[in-house]
């Protein structure tokens, strides 16, 4: 198992657990993050080595102008050859769930446990197409 996945699942727990406490901005974040990580550890597995994976990223970044739509593009491209039920899923809802991120995270909104919910159902669905798929 890569830190990649580790840290993902650190992400969901914390969201649990921040959402038990009443910190709903803050585990909108983490659910958002377990998502990046699964994907990372993913896209990680298809290099030989870290060096590549490496090259990989900054190549990746610079196209797509930013480090998470970098990821976000890579994995939704790729779920497109392989289910357009999933891909559409994991498609529109990671997009969803990055805004809940900008806005729980840059705006001045207090968010509650509904929405808290909604991001953390968000998470856990795209980690279990994606581990389905591709793991």
């Amino acid at each position: 198992m890569s830190n990649w996945r580790e840290k993902s699942i650190q992400n969901l727990m914390s969201a649990d657990l921040l959402i038990g406490e009443g910190f709903y901005s803050a585990s909108i974040h983490c659910s958002y993050y377990s998502n990046i990580q699964l994907i990372l550890h993913l896209l990680q597995k298809k290099f030989p080595s870290l060096d590549e994976f490496d090259k990989y990223q900054r190549k990746g970044f610079k196209k797509n102008k930013g480090f998470h739509n970098w990821i976000i593009n890579d994995v939704v491209k790729n779920l497109f050859k392989i289910n357009n039920e999933d891909f559409r899923y994991v498609s529109n809802n990671i997009r969803k769930l990055k805004k809940l991120r900008i806005e729980a995270d840059y705006k001045d909104i207090i968010f509650d446990e509904s929405k808290a919910n909604v991001a953390k159902n968000y998470a856990l669905h795209i980690n279990k197409i994606l581990m389905k798929l591709f793991e």
